[in-house]
């Protein structure tokens, strides 16, 4: 046996693990993104689907009638558990601005739907569903 083929061998070996060391401990990890809980998002999603393809809540959305879409997006969140939400029905051309009252200490979940009444009069309300767990 050459004890120099071994020496070369053993070194090969010590520098790959000197490597993976190096990259595993010395280079910056990435901060571990929120990810949304499956629940929180099947619950958003449905309430906003539900919106969408009932003609009572879109000509509700299009009349700016707020308080019935909270009273359905209410009664939807208490069926699943603890939530909190905020049901917002803003005009499309006039930009989408934040409401007040979300809360800075948890993680907000957040999607938005588009509804139009037809294609001869254009006047598109988004309807945006914050939700998060209390």
């Amino acid at each position: 046996m050459d004890k120099k083929a071994y020496i070369r061998t053993m070194e090969a070996i010590l520098a790959i693990i000197i490597i993976f060391i190096f990259i595993f401990t010395i280079l910056p990890r990435q901060e571990q993104q929120d990810i949304e809980p499956r629940e929180t998002r099947l619950l958003r999603e449905s309430i906003l689907n539900e919106i969408g393809r009932n003609e009572t809540f879109r000509q509700q959305v299009l009349n700016d009638n707020n308080s019935s879409i909270n009273v359905y997006v209410g009664q939807a969140v208490s069926l699943v558990g603890n939530y909190g939400f905020i049901a917002n029905i803003q005009d499309a051309n006039a930009g989408i601005t934040q409401p007040s009252g979300l809360p800075d200490d948890k993680s907000v979940y957040a999607d938005s739907i588009v509804i139009s009444s037809n294609l001869q009069t254009l006047d598109p309300k988004v309807v945006t569903l914050y939700i998060w767990e209390k």
